[in-house]
């Protein structure tokens, strides 16, 4: 299991459906234009878990993707793109790279947020790494 896989992984699954969209990357320096939309992905580790006695590891976290879009205008061009986003990662069940494999749990939509001039709706996919640690 890699970390650094990971991220690849689900980084390169939003990328394919960004559709244009600017994307602030995580550690990249990014400045949102003004009543452009653009995404913001996050991953988020949860804590690993020995699931037996044979050093089996289970890694679970969350892949967070934030959309915004101009207050006022963009409600509905939010909730297509959050749409798109969930149909498209609960399509793909499992994501491998190398050694490291992932499989999606779940998805949730977010409660939409206002931070003017922005409207951001979210999606949280859940994943889990399932991994043999020898």
């Amino acid at each position: 299991m890699s970390f650094s896989h990971i991220r690849i992984l689900l980084d390169r699954q939003l990328n394919l459906i960004a559709g244009g969209l600017p994307v602030a990357w995580e550690n990249t320096k990014f400045t949102p234009v003004l009543n452009q939309p653009w995404l913001r992905p996050t991953l988020i580790n949860g804590a690993s878990n020995n699931v037996d006695l044979n050093s089996h590891q289970l890694n679970p976290g969350i892949y967070r993707v934030d959309a915004f879009y101009a207050l006022g205008n963009g409600e509905k061009d939010l909730l297509n793109k959050l749409d798109e986003i969930y149909n498209h990662f609960k399509s793909t069940l499992t994501l491998t790279m190398d050694d490291t494999i992932i499989n999606i749990q779940s998805i949730s939509l977010l409660p939409r947020l206002i931070d003017e001039p922005w409207i951001m709706g979210s999606i949280d996919i859940n994943f889990v790494n399932y991994e043999d640690s020898f």
